[in-house]
């Protein structure tokens, strides 16, 4: 199996996403989303996301789901793919503004620190969930309760460091 990474421990986590695409590609053509892999210029790599877009009285709505890999980079780098490695599952929506940043955001996380051991098992269920999901987010819900990607990051980063200020 091909990687789209040269790391080799990256290309071991890879290889093993690869090994979840069957599942991943069926649940996900099922509603009409297109999988993409990441490459080693993607964020957060190595991981999974599906996609759709669609359009209503010319409004553009992205759905995305994404499997990523639950431990920072560095664990990554070190450790490569062991079979306990955790997956968090994410859901999000956009929608399009012509201005850059002005997209408005909805993001959640569905599945935490699921070993990837069972996720061919939940991957199913987690995705009806992450469909259910997508379905209350159209655009006038997105409207009333997105937040702007700026503000996400920001307050995505003030997380992170609320997170690293509690295990220091």
């Amino acid at each position: 199996m091909e990687s789209g990474h040269e790391n080799p421990k990256l290309a071991e986590i890879d290889i093993a996403l690869s090994k979840l695409e069957s599942c991943i590609e069926s649940l996900a053509h099922e509603s009409g989303y297109e999988i993409t892999r990441s490459h080693d210029s993607s964020f957060n790599i190595p991981r999974r996301w599906i996609r759709r877009t669609t359009e209503l009285d010319g409004r553009q709505v992205r759905h995305q789901a994404e499997i990523l890999i639950g431990v920072p980079i560095d664990v990554r780098l070190e450790r490569g793919f062991y079979p306990e490695i955790p997956l968090e599952i994410t859901a999000g929506a956009t929608l399009a503004h012509l201005e850059p940043f002005s997209e408005l955001l909805i993001y959640k996380t569905v599945a935490e620190a699921l070993p990837y051991s069972e996720a061919n098992e939940q991957l199913p269920e987690l995705f009806r969930k992450i469909r259910s999901l997508h379905e209350q987010w159209d655009a006038d819900f997105i409207t009333e309760h997105g937040e702007t990607i700026d503000k996400f990051i920001a307050r995505s980063k003030e997380e992170d460091d609320d997170d690293s200020n509690r295990l220091a």
